[in-house]
């Protein structure tokens, strides 16, 4: 098989997303066209409940997955493909919101049977690190940072798909602590972006605990708190906010520059919705210019749920012959599970 064509699916949380991949023989992102990818953000649904609601997460990732194949069709028609040219399906198997990700696994299970091609499951937290790679290869051994509304986690990759889990939060997750944080000030949901943008308006003038960081763990609930006192102190809450987010960026940075001289990688990766923080990216750039390591992260857009970071992550698994069928014990590095 000189060339082949994958489909992946992203249900996890609440984003909605298809993409169809053209890869070639080498099965990397150098050999990648992009024929079709779409993203349905569900955010907007969530917000007067403050946060997301898996029954309705679920219900939504229904509705939307038919609408997005039909248009997927469409594409496939004009380019004068079809369905029938699908060698793999691929789709995101863990971790999620349970309903969500069954959406994902049924729908995808489905169209392997009707195809009568493999399905892949993929990894969600490898997934987030590969949508670094969708227009360049991985410099190994690196260290990756995924911070998102579920997950805080540093993991150390010495070679193709070998991971190690090297610190974490002991409590919330960063995406989370800016959720809570911006729904105790009334900002609504998500939290992150609205505070990213008070935080280009105010300056950071308020004294603020940094996260408590030790040699493998972070806890962010101590600093949780002493910004919802400052709130209620009477403190300016946009100043606050500023000030909260200038902290959480420089104390994520710092540590992320530590442990990458630490274990002497020679490349740096973020990942995850939090890396479409403004001042997060800001200070790591700083941090790791003229380190000698090197530091990238996805486009805004991929930092978020989306197929697109899925199907890199299955071409690889692919590449590396280390993958698991859906439904079969996985083959990704326990780190993940």
């Amino acid at each position: 098989m000189t060339s082949f064509n994958l489909l992946s699916v992203e249900t996890s949380c609440d984003e909605t997303s298809l993409a169809f991949l053209k890869a070639g023989e080498e099965k990397t992102a150098e050999h990648v066209e992009v024929v079709y990818h779409e993203v349905f953000s569900q955010s907007h649904l969530h917000s007067e409940y403050g946060g997301v609601v898996p029954e309705l997460a679920s219900r939504v990732h229904s509705q939307r997955l038919p609408l997005m194949l039909a248009r997927l069709l469409e594409v496939l028609e004009r380019r004068r493909m079809s369905l029938e040219d699908v060698d793999y399906v691929a789709v995101t198997s863990s971790p999620g919101l349970i309903g969500s990700l069954m959406v994902g696994a049924v729908s995808a299970s489905f169209l392997s049977s009707y195809l009568s091609v493999p399905a892949l499951a993929v990894d969600h937290l490898e997934a987030h690190i590969f949508a670094n790679f969708v227009e360049k290869e991985p410099v190994y051994p690196f260290l990756a940072m995924i911070v998102s509304g579920g997950h805080t986690e540093f993991v150390l990759s010495p070679s193709p798909g070998l991971y190690e889990k090297v610190a974490s939060t002991i409590d919330d997750a960063v995406g989370e602590v800016f959720d809570k944080v911006a729904r105790y000030a009334g900002l609504g949901y998500p939290g992150g972006p609205l505070i990213d943008e008070l935080s280009k308006k105010f300056p950071p003038e308020v004294s603020l605990p940094s996260p408590v960081i030790s040699e493998s763990e972070l806890s962010f609930s101590g600093l949780k708190t002493a910004v919802i006192r400052k709130m209620e102190s009477g403190f300016p809450v946009e100043v606050v906010l500023s000030s909260f987010q200038k902290v959480v960026a420089e104390s994520l940075a710092d540590f992320a520059f530590r442990l990458a001289r630490k274990y002497q990688v020679r490349a740096f990766y973020g990942a995850g919705g939090v890396m479409a923080n403004s001042s997060l990216r800001e200070k790591l750039q700083k941090n790791f210019s003229g380190s000698g390591i090197e530091f990238s992260y996805p486009p805004l857009n991929l930092c978020v749920d989306n197929a697109l970071m899925v199907g890199i992550a299955a071409l690889y698994r692919l590449k590396w012959k280390s993958y698991a069928l859906l439904g079969e014990p996985s083959s990704v590095s326990p780190v993940f599970d």
